[in-house]
């Protein structure tokens, strides 16, 4: 009897053993997705604020961030707590996001301290803790940046396109952003052995991505002043040296943004090379799914679709949207594209807004009901919001003075006072548009996280029912006043 015995309580042991180490495991596991950002700002009090927007769902721009506030105590502590089953991006802002300390990426289990200082207007930190050496590397290619910056780099090659000036300098600056790179990547292989392989990915993307978008975005400039010999030269540059082979960079490279953002223009300029009068959305779209594959092309497809596109057929849009919702495989893309297609329709209810005007009156959208209302978004500062308003003010709303169209100028300011200082100045809107505001909440208003404005100024053409007719109406005025009189007929 004493060895079945002996066995019995042997099992139970052994039960009890298993069930401490799979709790255990379970509580390492769940603690090891936890990410403490912990600090002190030097000379700080109780008055002072610190938020951070915390992102995790790569989408585009700031689309599914999460912001947190804190606090520091009368000493200048700080701390924030969260929780990420993969790579994300923290931005951290002190005193209402006035002021930017740092944006890095993060991993599973960190637990940064920073000690800040500050010096005129900027802001110095030392980073320790679990996953501070990740912090440190970028902070370095952040001083290198700042380094190069300052540098005189070399010429084009020789002889390259004889005296042909502006491929010479198209030529030179390409050279420059190659030379960067090159020098960035020293920088990051001194970490190679101290970060992980996932965050060694992530930064190379980045580097490779912010060269390949640089180059990019420089191909517009040059292409409206060429002839037809020196766009075939530039198609040629943009083949050779912007339209990098990138390696195996698949996987967690879809966590760099200025990686995406390289992939989607260089097909952007692709199309451009080949066809002068410019392309649809459609063409864009169709390039864009056959170039590339899987959890990339899906984020690719989503921040191309996400981001704003003025002046595309309301119809057009929901065509992508559509095929993109069919043949998008990550769950979480496909989400923000049906909600995208869900409230941007023709024909679906607008979102009902109740916002504060110049005298704190509410106004609605459902009181403007039986108008067309043509919505703006702008903040203090942004220029192209200014040249709208301009448009809006002397060619626009004059053609509709005793009709029946509304038009509703939002300001993204944080600060009341700002506002209504840059109405009085003038420039961002017009004294017959209904002038409102978020209240302080910006771009964190529910109206604007609805649309997914990432940036200004952003437009609503809505109709008499309160409903949508385009989320993308043109900013050329003809164009615009074409698209208003066409709305007041249906």
């Amino acid at each position: 009897m004493r060895y079945p015995a002996a066995h019995t309580l042997f099992t139970v042991v052994l039960s009890l053993l298993l069930s401490f180490y799979t709790n255990q495991s379970r509580a390492s596991s769940c603690l090891s997705n936890v990410v403490t950002i912990s600090g002190r700002v030097e000379g700080a009090s109780e008055k002072d604020t610190l938020s951070i927007e915390f992102k995790k769902e790569f989408v585009y721009g700031s689309i599914g961030a999460e912001m947190q506030y804190s606090s520091c105590d009368n000493e200048g502590y700080f701390s924030f707590t969260f929780k990420i089953d993969h790579i994300a991006m923290v931005s951290l802002f002190i005193n209402n996001g006035n002021s930017i300390i740092f944006y890095r990426y993060i991993e599973p289990g960190d637990r940064i301290n920073c000690f800040i200082t500050q010096s005129q207007n900027n802001y110095t930190v030392k980073y320790s803790g679990q996953g501070s050496t990740k912090f440190n590397c970028m902070a370095a290619l952040e001083q290198k940046r700042t380094e190069i910056n300052e540098k005189t780099y070399s010429k084009v090659p020789p002889g390259l396109f004889s005296n042909d000036s502006l491929l010479n300098a198209l030529a030179a600056a390409f050279c420059q952003l190659d030379e960067t790179a090159d020098e960035l990547f020293v920088v990051l292989q001194a970490y190679k052995n101290k970060i992980s392989s996932e965050m060694m990915n992530v930064l190379t993307a980045d580097i490779i991505g912010e060269a390949g978008r640089d180059k990019c975005f420089l191909i517009p400039y040059f292409l409206q002043k060429a002839d037809t010999k020196q766009r075939m030269n530039i198609k040629r540059l943009f083949i050779n040296r912007a339209y990098l082979k990138t390696g195996n960079l698949a996987g967690s490279a879809v966590y760099s943004d200025n990686y995406i953002e390289f992939l989607y223009r260089r097909c952007q300029q692709q199309l451009a090379l080949k066809n002068e009068k410019g392309n649809s959305m459609n063409e864009l779209y169709e390039l864009l799914s056959k170039q590339y594959a899987g959890f990339i092309r899906d984020r690719v497809l989503t921040s191309y679709l996400l981001r704003g596109h003025a002046g595309t057929d309301n119809n057009e849009y929901q065509r992508c949207l559509q095929k993109a919702i069919n043949t998008t495989t990550t769950a979480l893309f496909k989400n923000y594209l049906v909600k995208q297609f869900e409230r941007t329709s023709t024909g679906v209810p607008a979102f009902d807004f109740l916002l504060p005007g110049i005298d704190g009156k509410l106004v609605s959208l459902n009181e403007l009901k039986g108008k067309i209302v043509f919505v703006d978004f702008w903040f203090t500062g942004c220029s192209a919001c200014k040249e709208l308003a301009k448009s809006l003010e002397n060619i626009v709303i004059p053609n509709f003075n005793d009709s029946e169209v509304v038009f509703v100028s939002i300001c993204l300011d944080k600060n009341k006072a700002q506002w209504l200082s840059s109405l009085k100045k003038g420039g961002y809107s017009s004294e017959k548009s209904i002038n409102l505001f978020t209240d302080g909440s910006a771009f964190d208003h529910p109206l604007v996280k609805h649309y997914n404005i990432q940036g200004c100024p952003a437009l609503l053409l809505i109709d008499k029912k309160s409903k949508i007719i385009s989320v993308n109406p043109p900013r050329e005025p003809i164009d615009l006043i074409k698209e208003i009189n066409k709305a007041l007929k249906l």
